[in-house]
């Protein structure tokens, strides 16, 4: 099980998402957070296809443009993290942290 906590940042609304490889190309994700909007993508992305996002077609690649059209901020990291947290599961990529800094 791969484990992702984010921050997502003002909003204050952090989530934990958790994905379990259930074959060589999919995982089951589960999304906690006090924010309904990230839940809900969660449960839009419950199935992680990742040949499905590669191709950016079916199933999965169609739930993850819904969860950001349904997010309240069109910003929000919690769908691409979702992602992030299947793929490092599935072995496509390292379990590497992600960060965004903004400087003046």
């Amino acid at each position: 099980m791969t484990k992702l906590v984010v921050d997502p940042g003002i909003c204050g609304f952090k989530a934990t998402i958790e994905a379990t490889a259930v074959s060589d190309c999919v995982a089951k994700v589960t999304v906690t957070s006090d924010c309904e909007k990230a839940v809900g993508a969660g449960e839009l992305l419950a199935e992680v296809d990742y040949f499905s996002i590669l191709k950016r077609q079916g199933g999965s690649y169609n739930a993850y443009l819904e969860a950001v059209s349904n997010m309240e901020h069109s910003a929000c990291p919690i769908p691409v993290a979702i992602l992030k947290a299947a793929e490092a599961e599935l072995g496509f990529a390292a379990a590497k942290d992600v960060s965004f800094h903004f400087q003046k």
